[in-house]
Formats: C-alpha cells, sequence, structure tokens
C-alpha cells in the first residue's frame, strides 16, 4: 500500500516522526510522498500555558517534542526520494493520504482519500488547541476521530475512541491522545489491507457514522485566564504535596436468603459495604474473594507506600463481615495487582496483574493461601494489565487492557481465546474490541448466568478508577465484539471519590474505595474535598 504524508510546514511532531518510522519498516507499506504546506501554523493563545505545562510535567520521550523536516530525513534517509515533491503526484499513484497539517493545500490523488485526525472537532497541530476546551469545559473524556473527508455522501469517521482529560495538565491530556493517534493509524491501514477496501469502509460507516465534531470557537485571551483560575483552585482542593489518594476495601453482608436485598448498584445497596482501613503506611485495594474449606477468603493489592509496589495478601472474613489477620499470600520483585483467584479441574489458580514484568503469569496453589508456583507465562511482552479468565462451553475466554506504546492502560480492551488456560492464546482480529476509556479495562471477574456473560469495567474517564460498570458482551452476527451496559457503581454512593473493582463470593460483596488523605510524617486524616467540585 502506498501512503503519503502531509506535514505541517516546519514539519511534525515527534509522535508523527515515531508513526513516519512504523510505516517505512513495515514492509506492508510504502512511503511514496512525504509533502509540507506552504504556510505557516497559526499560533494560540494557549501556546503560553501549554509550553509552560510541558515544562512542568512532561516526560520522556515527549511525543509533542518538535522534529524539524531536516531532522526528519536525516532520521530515515530512505525517504529522501519520497520528500519534496511539491506538486501534484500522479494519479492513482498513492493509496492514503495522511494529513497532519491544518488542511488547506492541495492533496495529491489518493485511491481512499485524505485522512487526518480530529480531537474534539480540532486537528492535532503543533500550536494547535487541540484538548484545552476540554479542560476549559471540566470535561472528563476526549473524542479523538481518525477521519476521511472525501467520502461519497460525506466524511467518514474511520476510527473512533475515547481517552481520558487529565483536569490538572494539558500535556497529560495530549500525550496519551497522539501516542494513542500513532497507534490507531497503524491499525487502520492495517485494517484497510486486511480487509479490503469495500469491507473497510462499510465497517466503518455501520460503527462510527459520518457525524464529526465541529472544531470549537478560538480560545481567547479570557478564557485562557479562565482556565489557569480553575487549575489554581483544584490545587487547593487537593494539595498534592499533602494529600494522596488511598485506596480501602469495603464488605457487604448479604441478607439472609428469601429477605429482601436493595438492587444492585443501587445507592441503598451502596450503603451497606463497611470499609476496612489500612494500616498507616499501606493501602488495600482490587479484593477478590475465594471460598476454601468452609471459610470465605479475601485477596487484595496489598501496597506499600515506603517501598512502592505492592505484593498480594489474604485474609479470612468472618460470619459477620469483620475481616481476620491479613497475611501475604504472594510476593515478586516487581508490583502485583489484581488477585483474580479461581479454580478448576481441582486446582485453585491465580492470575495477579503482572504489568511491570510485561507479562501475564499463572500460578498455582501449593498450600493456601501462601504459597503458590509459577506455572506458565501465556503472553508476554506486553504491557497487559488485569487479565480476566474465564472457562467457557466454547474454551477459555481472556479480557485484558493493553496499553499502546505512551499509553495509561485505561482506555482499550483486547480478546483472547484459548483451549487451555496456559495458551497458546489467540488474539481477536479486531483487537482492540473496545477503546472507551469509560468502559474498556476489566474492573473484576467476569461470570455466566443463564447462558449470558457478564463483566466489570472501570470507568476512568477524569481519573483513574472513578466508577464502575457492569456490562453483557455478545457478539453481533458478524462474530464481533459487543457489550452492552446494565447498570453503574458511582463512587459517591459509597462516600468515596472513586471505586474500581468489586466481587462476591456467598453471602459476601466486597468493592474498593478511593479517598484522599492528609499525610504528615506518621500522621493521617481524612481530605473531605474531592479533585474538584461535584466531580469524581
Amino acid at each position: 500500500m502506498r501512503v503519503g504524508i502531509r506535514l505541517e510546514q516546519a514539519g511534525c511532531a515527534e509522535w508523527v516522526a515515531r508513526l513516519i518510522g512504523d510505516l517505512a519498516a513495515d514492509p506492508r507499506f510504502t512511503l511514496a510522498w512525504i509533502g509540507r504546506e506552504t504556510d505557516p501554523s497559526l499560533l494560540s493563545h494557549a501556546a503560553g500555558y501549554a509550553a509552560w505545562d510541558r515544562a512542568r510535567v512532561a516526560e520522556a520521550p515527549d511525543p509533542l517534542d518538535h522534529v524539524s523536516f531536516e531532522a526528519l530525513l536525516q532520521r530515515h534517509p530512505a525517504l529522501s526520494g519520497a520528500a519534496g515533491k511539491s506538486g501534484q503526484a500522479p494519479a492513482d499513484a498513492l493509496d492514503v493520504v495522511l494529513d497532519f497539517g491544518a488542511g488547506r493545500a492541495p492533496f495529491p490523488a489518493a485511491r481512499f482519500g485524505v485522512w487526518s485526525f480530529r480531537l474534539g472537532g480540532g486537528r492535532l497541530l503543533e500550536a494547535g488547541e487541540f484538548g484545552v476546551a476540554e479542560l476549559l469545559r471540566g470535561a472528563t473524556f476526549c473524542q479523538l476521530d481518525l477521519v476521511w473527508e472525501g467520502g461519497e455522501g460525506g466524511p467518514v469517521v474511520l476510527s473512533r475512541t475515547f481517552g481520558p482529560v487529565n483536569d490538572a495538565s494539558l500535556w497529560r491530556t495530549r500525550a496519551p491522545a497522539v501516542w494513542k493517534a500513532r497507534a490507531i493509524a497503524m491499525r487502520t491501514l492495517a485494517d484497510l489491507a486486511r480487509l479490503g477496501p469495500d469491507a473497510f469502509f462499510a465497517r466503518a460507516l455501520a460503527r462510527n457514522g459520518r457525524q464529526v465534531p465541529q472544531p470549537h470557537p478560538p480560545i481567547s485571551v479570557m478564557g485562557m485566564r479562565c482556565l489557569r483560575a480553575k487549575l489554581v483552585f483544584r490545587r487547593l482542593l487537593a494539595p498534592y504535596r499533602v494529600v494522596r489518594e488511598q485506596w480501602r476495601v469495603g464488605v457487604r453482608v448479604r441478607p439472609p436468603a428469601g429477605a429482601p436485598d436493595a438492587p444492585w448498584g443501587s445507592a441503598a445497596w451502596a450503603r451497606g459495604f463497611r470499609f476496612v482501613e489500612a494500616p498507616f503506611d499501606r493501602f488495600y485495594a482490587d479484593p477478590f474473594l475465594f471460598e476454601h474449606e468452609g471459610r470465605t477468603w479475601l485477596f487484595v493489592e496489598d501496597w506499600d507506600w515506603k517501598v512502592g509496589k505492592a505484593i498480594i495478601s489474604a485474609a479470612p472474613l468472618a460470619e459477620d463481615g469483620t475481616l481476620g489477620a491479613m497475611v501475604p499470600a504472594l510476593e515478586r520483585p516487581y508490583h502485583l495487582s489484581n488477585p483474580l483467584i479461581f479454580a478448576d479441574g481441582g486446582e485453585i489458580y491465580m492470575i495477579p496483574e503482572t504489568m511491570a514484568a510485561r507479562q501475564v503469569e499463572v500460578y498455582r496453589c501449593l498450600a493456601f493461601p501462601g504459597r503458590w508456583e509459577l506455572v506458565c507465562t501465556p503472553l508476554t511482552d506486553l504491557d497487559i494489565a488485569d487479565a480476566c479468565v474465564l472457562r467457557t462451553s466454547a474454551g477459555w475466554l481472556m479480557l485484558a487492557s493493553i496499553a499502546y506504546e505512551g499509553g495509561l492502560g485505561w482506555d482499550e480492551l483486547h480478546v483472547f481465546n484459548a483451549d487451555a488456560l496456559c495458551g497458546p492464546w489467540t488474539a481477536d482480529p479486531d483487537n482492540p474490541v473496545v477503546s472507551d476509556v469509560r468502559t474498556a479495562r476489566p474492573g473484576g471477574r467476569m461470570w455466566e448466568k443463564d447462558g449470558r456473560l457478564f463483566r466489570l469495567a472501570q470507568d476512568s474517564a477524569g481519573r483513574y478508577g472513578s466508577g464502575l460498570g457492569l456490562f453483557e458482551v455478545t457478539r453481533e452476527a458478524s462474530g464481533a465484539y459487543r457489550q452492552e451496559p446494565v447498570a453503574t457503581l458511582r463512587s459517591f454512593d459509597f462516600a468515596m471519590n472513586g471505586v474500581h473493582a468489586y466481587d462476591s463470593a456467598g453471602r459476601f460483596e466486597v468493592v474498593d474505595g478511593r479517598h484522599y488523605q492528609l499525610a504528615l510524617g506518621r500522621w493521617r486524616a481524612y481530605w473531605p474535598l474531592p479533585r474538584w467540585l461535584g466531580r469524581r
């Protein structure tokens, strides 16, 4: 497939330079044309704040670093033959043109059109305002579209995804979005090559339609003053030099069989949880329950603030839901969390999250609850989070969140299938099947009921672990993954600022909740204000 690139006059951002490198290294694609706009991009009123914010919080590699056109050619010398062609390319010489400029200049002919990205309706220009309007209006998520504007009948949204908005930083909002744009461009081009143009465009229309958000009005000087004032106010609400996020586990005892109970997910149901505070130097999160020899055990991520990582710990639950002594269950040199524990074939297994090791690890219990052996690592070399498995009538199913390079690991869900727990696992060809920070990352185990499959998903719009949703998983006639919302857990119903995991076993239900804690030396106090008034 022959691909053309249109850049801004001065060059491009680092994420675009890396995308060009991806295309150049992929044998499926040929970079046949690289051109630049003739006019410079306009500087916005947000440029000063954007530069200050980048200097304050940017992390390497910074996807927004500027790369000049000359430096780009030095980085990829093989592209020099495709560069500098300012005239029209021959008819049908290109298949796709990726436009990273303002869209003003004429483009060479391309069989499948000119594609460009929009975030909230605005182009991803180096000196542009993308992401600023979302911060200004207090949005918790942003919409990123890859658009073909020249389609018959109007524009076609080729890909649509929803990412987080960091309410305290423009760079931390933009960086994950542009890293994702890099991944989306490669995926979408690969889908076009794999499916063929007819099936590819038909699928894009069916999934995303033609509606493209209109660009926001230019940000005024007064608008930027308002944004700065809001950011200062948020810092006062949660001064992070002395206030930290503290997770704890809540336990609920279900009423006896036949007794009335509040609907699952309702405010009345949420008020029935009793939260357990961890020792002052730790927090507990990601609760899972397991029944063993007549007792129900709670497994948690046991985070140590001094060490800066977590182990898996376990404690028995008394009949009234009181938590017994917490004991270490599994420790590794790297961070562990999300201890999915289950029984199969007479054995007890645990799959903790081991994203720090970039793999999925399956452990078998040797002596409950504290001795485990590593059985296999069925997936490796992946930034994979919260892998959740279930044996179904069709075999083993895994849902997990996988982070693209530079991503946060919150907003894309991948599906894998296998005949055995240790694999080999096969990725769904449509991965990621969900690309939405509100509904992607798993928030607990899956289960089947009356032939229906249910899953829990974290809502990390605005902030990681802001809420939790329950979904029914189905398949379309084409075999494509589909999930329908069933219920939502609101963190404020638990008197918390976040909730991102749920589990149940027998008479017990557990969730985790986040609040803010004032930490001064060994002195701790509950911080009553959320990050933003009325927001999760």
